[in-house]
């Protein structure tokens, strides 16, 4: 298949994609490690009992809901038209277009709110029906969510400025944005820890800290807009065609954008029937999966979706196609290694992160099976947002809606299946199952369509990388077998030295077959296989 040639300007290097993401990526790492220090925290204070079952499903919904509308269906849809506008009709033309985006988001979700934190009593109903409507684990949940749930506007009003800044190639400071949140989580825990607070004590600080955090978010990110002489403002609403356009490809995008986090909303309410800890075992183990997918995934897609939908606006298919490969290629190549951890040692990993204070040996067992499940999925998910960007890019969003209900499906189906044998460990397994579902039927779909495709050379280069993934699985299941007792037994700085020893032995093997195989990323301008 031949792809229509656009003249010289086809031939451009579009402003460092490895680079992009390699800015969002380590940014994204120091936010991950952040991340990690807050969790840590939390599972020294609180461990994983009733209340903190409590604490996860009151942020849940907000949480997936962020991710759902302001990380992703609202980029999905604002970010393509705000590119055209800025190509096609200035930038006078797309700061209105900001403005009224502006002035709709708030009303509409100032009302939402209200409407939500009314009603939370029936949301904890719906999200954990295993909790009992008289108990303290669900009173608890309600309050923790009503306090903490505006932070869905204010988080999504700074998902537009973050958008405006991504499309001017500003990406370091929106992805920096998240540190700042897990440091006031970090401030209120220590604090919480030095006054020897009681757990639901240290509960509330953090659903008040959410919010404080919230309006500092936004206010980076409105002063950074600013500085690029874009003054988005509160204005007399319209409804331009534009701002119409957004609208439509909004609903659809929440599920094609966003179906890891349906599917984690669909886990919660399986695991509110199961054992007590159940939500936490979960929650802990998606934390350390969202290193990769948060740092990889997130990195990718923010950078590829306005990298694309600019080429696209501008005629220009060919070098789309070629920046497309280039990603593709960098996600399996980082993707890979960080499954296969996951996947081979599971256990290492949790105990390295969580095992201390309130967080007992015993508890490390169930969270490490639960990554387990969650790691093979890994590389579905990611791949899901970079396909799913390539449809964005083209005005698309009802494919990825239309594939995304199919892996909604799948996964209450996985679920209902897996769960009476395998408990929770079968509902993480269920969420990552659903994720191949859904990237192997958006593949598939993406090469009907012929537009945007992955090059021959591209898969093979995959390939490649999984061949080597395969040699460092190996080395780290001969590790796992000699000294996995003795990490378990070991002192915390030996704990330290043995994962930096596998690591860096994985690493190094990695780097190595995939340098001699030649199954490095394509970086050069223009990778071969483009016509």
């Amino acid at each position: 298949m031949s792809i229509k040639k656009t003249g010289p300007r086809s031939e451009e290097k579009m402003p460092g994609l490895f680079r992009s993401v390699g800015t969002i990526g380590g940014v994204t790492i120091i936010s991950r490690i952040t991340g990690f220090i807050r969790d840590m925290l939390v599972a020294l204070c609180m461990g994983a009992n009733a209340l903190t079952d409590a604490f996860f499903v009151a942020f849940k919904l907000t949480n997936v809901l962020r991710r759902l509308f302001a990380e992703g269906a609202f980029n999905a849809s604002f970010l393509p038209v705000f590119s055209r506008v800025l190509v096609r009709n200035g930038k006078e033309k797309a700061q209105e277009l900001a403005s009224q985006t502006l002035t709709v988001l708030i009303i509409f979700l100032s009302g939402f709110s209200v409407f939500v934190i009314l009603g939370y009593a029936d949301v904890i109903r719906g999200l954990a029906p295993g909790f009992a409507p008289d108990g303290k684990t669900f009173k608890t949940a309600v309050l923790l969510g009503r306090i903490c749930f505006p932070y869905l506007t204010v988080t999504s009003i700074m998902a537009l400025f973050c958008g405006i800044l991504n499309t001017f190639n500003k990406f370091a400071l929106p992805a920096a944005t998240q540190i700042l949140l897990n440091l006031f989580f970090i401030f209120v825990l220590i604090t919480g820890i030095a006054l020897h607070c009681q757990i639901s004590t240290i509960a509330l600080m953090l659903a008040l800290s959410t919010l404080a955090a919230g309006l500092m978010q936004v206010t980076l990110v409105w002063w950074a807009v600013e500085r690029l002489s874009i003054r988005v403002r509160f204005v007399r609403p319209k409804m331009p065609k534009e701002l119409r356009e957004i609208g439509r490809k909004m609903v659809p995008g929440i599920l094609g954008a966003g179906v890891w986090q349906i599917n984690l909303l669909v886990d919660t309410q399986a695991c509110s029937f199961l054992t007590e800890g159940a939500v936490s075992y979960i929650y802990f183990a998606d934390r350390v999966n969202q290193l990769p997918l948060g740092t990889l995934g997130i990195a990718l897609s923010t950078v590829l979706l306005p990298t694309l939908s600019k080429l696209i606006q501008g005629g220009r298919q060919e070098q789309a196609t070629i920046e497309f490969n280039r990603g593709v290629s960098l996600a399996f190549f980082l993707t890979i290694p960080a499954a296969v951890c996951m996947v081979m040692i599971p256990h290492i990993l949790v105990a390295l992160v969580y095992e201390r204070g309130s967080f007992l040996s015993h508890q490390v067992a169930p969270v490490a099976d639960a990554l387990r499940a969650f790691g093979w999925g890994v590389p579905a998910y990611i791949g899901t947002k970079i396909l799913a960007s390539a449809f964005f890019a083209q005005g698309d969003t009802r494919t990825p809606v239309k594939v995304g209900l199919v892996s909604v499906l799948a996964n209450i189906s996985f679920i209902v299946l897996l769960t009476p044998k395998m408990g929770h460990v079968g509902i993480a397994l269920a969420t990552a199952l659903s994720s191949w579902v859904n990237v192997s039927t958006l593949y598939i779909l993406l090469r009907r369509k012929a537009l945007i495709f992955v090059f021959p050379k591209t898969q093979w280069r995959c390939a490649k990388q999984l061949i080597a993934a395969c040699i460092v699985a190996i080395e780290m299941f001969i590790f796992n077998v000699s000294f996995g007792q003795d990490f378990i037994d070991g002192a915390l700085s030996a704990r330290i030295l043995l994962f930096l020893a596998i690591i860096g032995i994985a690493l190094g093997t990695y780097g190595g077959v995939t340098y001699v195989i030649k199954a490095f990323p394509a970086l050069g301008p223009r990778p071969q296989g483009a016509k």
